[in-house]
């Protein structure tokens, strides 16, 4: 990942991490309410039901925060503007973990607008 790629794809960049906190506050959002509704089944003497909702919160976090870059490049995918950006973060991919590529992203791009007038 280099500091000319990420300057020239900035703006693309900014929208394709804003795109990923959206689905993922979603999938915090999906797997809280899992989790409460687990501990009011729970409180209300429905114990297995409990089991269930907090299992499926929880599977449907581990396995969904995986996809969310898929998920974020898809939505994307759309606008042909993105192209380059989505190229761009597959190539990176292909390198790093999706959650080092993320952590990367973030850093690089609050060094680029501290340095830039």
């Amino acid at each position: 990942m280099n500091r000319q790629e990420i300057v020239q794809l900035l703006p693309e960049l900014k929208i394709f991490l804003d795109t990923f906190r959206r689905f993922s506050l979603l999938l915090i959002i999906i797997t809280f309410t899992g989790y409460s509704s687990a501990a009011w089944l729970w409180l209300n003497s429905q114990t297995s039901f409990a089991v269930l909702s907090a299992s499926l919160s929880f599977i449907l976090f581990y396995f969904a925060k995986r996809q969310l870059i898929n998920l974020s490049c898809y939505y994307l995918k759309q606008d042909p503007r993105y192209d380059q950006t989505i190229h761009f973060i597959q190539k990176n991919l292909l390198k790093k973990s999706g959650q080092d590529l993320i952590v990367q992203l973030h850093k690089a791009l609050q060094v680029i607008q501290k340095n830039s007038p």
